[in-house]
C-alpha cells in the first residue's frame, strides 16, 4: 500500500488543500439540499413514523442492488434439541422485549423494539404498521437432520434471497433448525439470526445479548484496547484534516488499483458466496498462553488476543493456498480497536494494513519454530499498531462518513470498490456462556458462531466469535476468488495453526528456550 504520510505527502496535501476542500464543500452543500428535499418528501408521505439517518454508512445502501454481494450478518446459536419452536421464540420476543416493563412500568426495550419493527431505506427508517414478529420466524423441515456441510450449502444456495429481504417489512429473520448433527453424538438444534448490517454491528449485538438475554454476561472486548489522551486525540484530528485531501485521493486510488486476490482459476457462474464454519474451536486458554509467552521471553513483545488471532489467520492462509494463488501483499481490513468518542460511547474502528507473503517456503527456515512465531507476532503487532495511529484510521472513518451522505446514485463507488483482500471481524461476545431466560423457556446456548457480511468485492471475510472459553471461526468467500474447498480448508486451518502455535509455546517452555531480538 502507498505511504499516506511523510514530508512529501504533507507538501502535496497543502497544495491540494484549498482546491480539495472547496470541491468537497460544494458537493456537501448540494447533497444537503437534496437530503432536505428527501426529508420533506419522506415526512409528507410517511408522517411522524420516519426516523432520519444522520450518520453511518450501512443503512444508506439498503436498496442498492449489487449482484453477488450481501449486506447481511448471520449469527448461529446451538441449543439442545427441541427447546425452540416458532411459538416459543415469538412469545419470548413479545414478553421479554416488545412488551417488557421495567420497575417504573415503562417499556424497558422500547428503542430496541422500535429498531426491529422499522424498515430501513435510503436515509430514513419508518415503522412497519403491520409488524408481527411471527412474520420474521421460519422453521426448517423437522424430518431433515442438518450437518455442517448441509447448513453451509443452505446459506450458499439462499445467499441471493438472504441478500434481498423484501422492502415491505423490517429486514431481518430468525430461522429454526430443529435437528442439527454437530458430530458430538447428540442431536442439537440451531437458531439462526440473519439481519441487514444496518440494524446491528457486532458490538451492538453483544450488548443486546447482555442486556436482554443474559444479564450476567461479561463482554469480552480485547482488540487493541487503545485509550488515546484528549490532547493526542485532538492532534490526530488536526493531522488528519491536513493530510485528508491526499488521503482521500490515495484511498480511492487503492480501491481502484489494488490487486486484492488471484482470481479463482475455475470460474463459477453465476457468481456466488461460499460459507464455512470451523469444526474445532480455538480455546482462549491457548490464546492467553501465547500472549503470556510472547511478552515474557527475551526480546518479546506485548500482543493482544486480536494480534494472535490475526497471526493464526495469516498462517492459515499460507497453509491453505499455494504461493501462486496469493499476491505479494495481501491487504487486511480489521476491526482492531474500539475507541471512545464524545458522541458515541463505544465505536468500532476499521483499520487497513498489508502483510507481505513469503516468496518461498525456505524463507526463515534457519530460525527455530519459536523464533519464527515471535517474528510473526511482532510483525502483526507492528502492522496493527501502525494502522491505528495517526491519520490513516481517521481518514477511513471520515471517508465512510462522507460517502454515507452522498446521494444513493453515487453509492456504488463505495460498495463496488475495495481497499483490502480480507476483512476480519473479532466479535467480542461474552467471557461466560449464558442462556435465554424466560418464564416460558430457559434455553442454554451451548455455542455461538457467526458470518460477517460481504461488504463489497473483498475476496474473503472472517468472523472470530468468542463465547465462553471458545473462539469459533466463520468464513465467507467469493467464487470469483476461491473454490468452496479452498474456503473450507482455510477456515479449518486457522484453528489448527493456532493450536500449533500453542504447541510451539509449550515446547519452548519445556526446553527453557530464550529468544533473541529479531529486530522486526
Amino acid at each position: 500500500m502507498i505511504s499516506r504520510t511523510g514530508p512529501l505527502q504533507l507538501l502535496i496535501s497543502l497544495i491540494l488543500l484549498p482546491l480539495s476542500y472547496s470541491v468537497h464543500f460544494l458537493i456537501f452543500l448540494i447533497n444537503e439540499c437534496i437530503r432536505l428535499i428527501v426529508r420533506v418528501i419522506a415526512y409528507v408521505r410517511f408522517g411522524e413514523e420516519v426516523t432520519w439517518i444522520e450518520n453511518g454508512s450501512d443503512a444508506c445502501f439498503t436498496r442498492l442492488p449489487l449482484k453477488g454481494q450481501t449486506r447481511n450478518a448471520i449469527a448461529l446459536f446451538t441449543v439442545p434439541q427441541g427447546t425452540l419452536t416458532l411459538e416459543k421464540v415469538a412469545q419470548f420476543f413479545e414478553e421479554k422485549v416488545q412488551y417488557y416493563m421495567d420497575k417504573s412500568d415503562k417499556r424497558a426495550y422500547a428503542n430496541l423494539e422500535n429498531i426491529l419493527s422499522s424498515i430501513c431505506g435510503y436515509n430514513c427508517w419508518r415503522r412497519d404498521p403491520n409488524f408481527n414478529v411471527r412474520n420474521h420466524i421460519e422453521q426448517l423441515d423437522i424430518n431433515v437432520t442438518y450437518t455442517k456441510e448441509k447448513l453451509e450449502n443452505y446459506f450458499s444456495e439462499n445467499s441471493a434471497s438472504h441478500n434481498a429481504f423484501p422492502d415491505s417489512k423490517p429486514q431481518w429473520q430468525i430461522t429454526i433448525v430443529p435437528k442439527y448433527d454437530d458430530r458430538s453424538g447428540v442431536i442439537k438444534s440451531k437458531l439462526i439470526l440473519n439481519y441487514h448490517h444496518a440494524y446491528f454491528d457486532a458490538l451492538c449485538a453483544a450488548i443486546m445479548w447482555r442486556n436482554c438475554l443474559s444479564p450476567g454476561a461479561e463482554l469480552l472486548i480485547d482488540p487493541m484496547k487503545s485509550r488515546i489522551p484528549t490532547l493526542k486525540n485532538i492532534l490526530m484530528h488536526i493531522i488528519t484534516f491536513t493530510y485528508f485531501p491526499l488521503l482521500f485521493v490515495l484511498i480511492n486510488f487503492e480501491r481502484i488499483m489494488l490487486t486484492t486476490w488471484i482470481p479463482n482459476p475455475i470460474k463459477i457462474c453465476p457468481r456466488t458466496k461460499y460459507y464455512s464454519l470451523t469444526e474445532n474451536p480455538t480455546f482462549t486458554t491457548d490464546l492467553k498462553k501465547i500472549k503470556k509467552w510472547a511478552s515474557s521471553v527475551e526480546g518479546g513483545v506485548s500482543v493482544s488476543l486480536t494480534n494472535i488471532l490475526i497471526t493464526g489467520v495469516w498462517r492459515g492462509l499460507l497453509a491453505t493456498f499455494p504461493r501462486e494463488r496469493l499476491v505479494k501483499k495481501l491487504a487486511f481490513s480489521e476491526v482492531a480497536v474500539i475507541l471512545p468518542y464524545p458522541d458515541e460511547s463505544l465505536r468500532n474502528r476499521l483499520t487497513s494494513f498489508s502483510y507481505p507473503m513469503p516468496s518461498s517456503d525456505n524463507k526463515g527456515t534457519s530460525l527455530s519454530e519459536g523464533s519464527r512465531l515471535l517474528r510473526d507476532l511482532k510483525l502483526t503487532r507492528k502492522k496493527s499498531t501502525k494502522a491505528i495511529m495517526g491519520p490513516e484510521m481517521l481518514a477511513t472513518y471520515y471517508y465512510q462518513k462522507f460517502c454515507a451522505r452522498l446521494p444513493n446514485i453515487m453509492s456504488w463507488m463505495w460498495l463496488k470498490g475495495t481497499y483490502s483482500s480480507i476483512y476480519i471481524s473479532p466479535l467480542p461476545w461474552s467471557k461466560n456462556k449464558g442462556a435465554y431466560t424466560s418464564p416460558r423457556c430457559s434455553v442454554p446456548v451451548e455455542r455461538l458462531e457467526a458470518f460477517t457480511p460481504h461488504l463489497n468485492d473483498i475476496g474473503l471475510s472472517v468472523a472470530c466469535l468468542t463465547y465462553g472459553n471458545e473462539v469459533m471461526f466463520g468464513g465467507c468467500g467469493d467464487s470469483d476468488w476461491m473454490s468452496r474447498q479452498e474456503l473450507d480448508n482455510f477456515v479449518q486451518n486457522i484453528s489448527r495453526e493456532i493450536a500449533k502455535m500453542a504447541e510451539i509455546v509449550d515446547n519452548c517452555e519445556m526446553d527453557g528456550l530464550k529468544m533473541v531480538d529479531l529486530n522486526v
